[in-house]
């Protein structure tokens, strides 16, 4: 509990998110998330070698 305390004081001022919201700015990480999931997918999937160069070159 103490270490929570410390982190939302410590960023307290970053986390203005009525002000962000306001701005029209993003307040969550949920669409970088599923770009993540995404890319791994595309990028990690089976049939994907990255050791042949031409593989390497599709996947890219």
């Amino acid at each position: 509990m103490r270490q929570t305390l410390s982190y939302l004081k410590n960023n307290e001022k970053r986390m203005n998110y009525v002000e962000y919201r306001k701005k029209g700015r993003g307040v969550s990480s949920s669409m970088v998330e599923s770009l993540i999931k995404d890319v791994n997918y595309r990028v990690k999937g089976t049939e994907k070698f990255w050791n042949d160069h031409e593989g390497a070159e599709a996947i890219l």
